[in-house]
């Protein structure tokens, strides 16, 4: 149900693109295009890559433009702490904490406009529930241009940094939120 897009990391700005035949959500254009910022793209790679072997998340703040999402500042979420018997302590609202980081880069004029989110996976395995889950949560609540960046901190390509860039497809958003059990043909479900 997703399309991936790889990047290119030549420039300050990192750019993913879609396909063209991307299909609308409410009757806006679809992101044809997302443009990340250097730095949020060093801090994204630097989070995932310091959390090994756990995975990680975060938030990803910037500008929605239409077709062109741009990605100009990002946060890791809170990790669950642990106890000393292996407990996980839940005293923290992950959801608060966002929203107080984000006021807080408002105050000193980052972008705080909330346009997805990103993950780090492992060798390329990532289409699970709970992240269809998310996105979908990201794409219908937030915004319909949100997007979930993807990136294996183990991939040791030293060549070339691989990010991928997703959204979930119109036709998947309709079937999820009726919760509909019949198929939907794989090539309508592609953005």
């Amino acid at each position: 149900h997703f399309h991936h897009v790889q990047s290119t990391a030549k420039k300050r700005r990192t750019t993913f693109e879609q396909s063209p035949n991307s299909a609308m959500i409410k009757c806006r254009h679809r992101v044809a295009e997302v443009q990340i910022d250097g730095l949020a793209l060093i801090k994204l790679v630097k989070h995932c890559r310091d959390a090994l072997p756990k995975m990680v998340a975060g938030s990803l703040l910037g500008l929605d433009q239409g077709c062109i999402l741009e990605v100009t500042h990002c946060f890791p979420f809170l990790a669950p702490s642990s106890t000393e018997d292996g407990d996980v302590e839940e005293d923290v609202d992950g959801e608060e904490y966002q929203m107080e980081m984000m006021k807080m880069l408002r105050e000193v004029n980052v972008d705080n406009n909330c346009v997805g989110w990103y993950k780090s996976i492992y060798a390329g395995s990532f289409c699970q529930a709970p992240l269809v889950e998310t996105q979908f949560s990201y794409q219908d609540n937030l915004c319909n241009n949100c997007v979930v960046l993807l990136y294996d901190p183990n991939e040791k390509n030293t060549s070339s940094l691989c990010v991928k860039a997703y959204q979930i497809s119109e036709e998947f958003v309709a079937s999820f939120r009726s919760k509909s059990n019949s198929f939907v043909a794989p090539s309508s479900t592609l953005v």
